[in-house]
């Protein structure tokens, strides 16, 4: 049997935009319903040029994972404005109400003790399950794509609480704030739970042994 493609099986498309999950660990369902859009995972690596004569030889430098941007709707239970700010104080910061208070500090442990496990998931449209080939099972474990972790994430940048409010505007109040992290990995890719090594194209190895390969 061959093996499903876009030109001979129509279960097979594209990722979309507009399928994805956000969680971060302990804080429930609430900022993943809240979620209006979320950056996935951004690694760049750049190159240092030696010039000789007339010629530009070029050599890559060491991997760094970028921020990504997160946008929550500002509902009211949980409220999302409360909750970022509780993120807030749980890494560390406090009012400087005193000399003892104003000398607290954020540490990295204190900053990404709130968000815990960070996953971007992206889902899928459910395969027919049954003999006669038409019946669907909503199960979003199933329609699993591909999962993103972020290791040790914790808020950096601004955080913006909801921008400017207007008599003018009828839209939804948005806060935002970017992500910092060391790095991500894969756990999820081509619908299987077993990282990103079996579902790469023909060829693709790591070159260097990972237990990041097959996280689960």
């Amino acid at each position: 049997m061959p093996t499903p493609t876009f030109w001979n099986s129509a279960l097979t498309e594209p990722k979309r935009q507009f399928r994805f999950l956000m969680r971060f660990g302990q804080m429930g369902d609430g900022p993943t319903f809240a979620c209006k859009t979320i950056s996935k995972p951004v690694a760049q690596l750049d190159s240092t040029p030696h010039q000789y004569l007339n010629h530009t030889f070029k050599y890559p430098n060491r991997v760094v994972w970028q921020p990504i941007s997160v946008t929550l709707v500002d509902i009211v239970q949980p409220d999302i404005g409360a909750t970022i700010l509780g993120v807030l104080r749980e890494s560390g910061y406090t009012w400087p109400e005193n000399l003892k208070a104003a000398a607290t500090c954020i540490t990295k442990a204190q900053a990404t003790a709130p968000f815990d496990k960070v996953t971007i998931t992206q889902l899928g449209k459910p395969l027919p399950t049954g003999a006669g080939g038409d019946i669907v099972v909503p199960n979003t474990q199933l329609d699993i794509l591909d999962e993103w972790e972020l290791h040790n994430a914790f808020i950096n940048g601004t955080i913006n609480f909801g921008s400017d409010l207007s008599y003018e505007n009828d839209g939804l109040v948005e806060v935002s704030f970017d992500l910092e992290y060391d790095y991500a990995y894969m756990t999820w890719a081509g619908g299987q739970s077993n990282g990103w090594q079996p579902a790469a194209a023909d060829g693709i190895k790591p070159r260097f042994s990972s237990g990041k390969d097959n996280p689960n």
